[in-house]
C-alpha cells in the first residue's frame, strides 16, 4: 500500500515522503498512530503543495540563521562568573549560556543547536566556539573571566 507520510518514521522514511509499505503496517500501525495517510491522488496534489511551502520555508529559515550566524561571528562574546582562585568556574558553561548572551547581543532569539562546543567550559579563558549552519561554519571567540 501507498501511503505518504505525516512525520519522519525510522527505518521507512521522512516527513512527506511517498512509500510503500505492506498493507498490514499501514492499516494497524502508520495510519491509526497518524503517522500516515493513504496516497490518493488527491492527497498527492495536496502534499506536492505542502511540501513547496515547507521548502520555502525551510530555505528561508536558512537564510536567516546564515545572516544570523554571520553577524555573531564578528562579535566576541564576554561572560562574567563565579570563580576560585585558581580559575575553576563554580559552575560549567553550556551552550544555553553561550545563546543567550549571543541572543542579548544579537536582538534576536540565537538557535542553541547551531553552537557547536566540544566540552562544557570549566576555566577562566579564551575559547573559540563553532557557529553552524548548513552551509557553513564560522568561528565565535568567547572570553570568560572572573566576577
Amino acid at each position: 500500500m501507498k501511503v505518504i507520510l505525516r512525520d519522519n518514521v525510522r527505518k521507512v522514511g521522512h516527513k512527506y515522503d511517498i512509500v510503500e509499505v505492506s498493507d498490514g503496517y499501514a492499516l494497524n500501525h502508520l495510519i491509526p498512530k497518524r503517522l500516515a495517510d493513504r496516497a490518493s491522488a488527491s492527497a498527492l496534489q495536496h502534499i506536492e503543495s505542502v511540501r513547496v511551502k515547507a521548502q520555502t520555508s525551510l530555505e528561508e529559515g536558512e537564510k536567516s540563521l546564515s545572516d544570523l550566524i554571520l553577524r555573531a561571528s564578528e562579535q566576541t562574546v564576554t561572560l562574567s562568573e563565579n570563580a576560585n582562585d585558581q580559575g575553576h568556574l563554580f559552575a560549567k558553561l553550556d551552550v544555553q549560556e553561550i545563546a543567550s548572551s549571543l541572543s542579548t547581543l544579537l536582538g534576536s532569539d540565537f538557535p542553541v543547536s547551531a553552537i557547536i562546543l566540544k566540552n562544557p567550559i570549566k576555566q577562566i579563558g579564551e575559547y573559540d566556539v563553532e557557529l553552524i549552519s548548513q552551509s557553513f561554519k564560522k568561528p565565535l571567540k568567547v572570553i570568560v573571566e572572573k566576577k
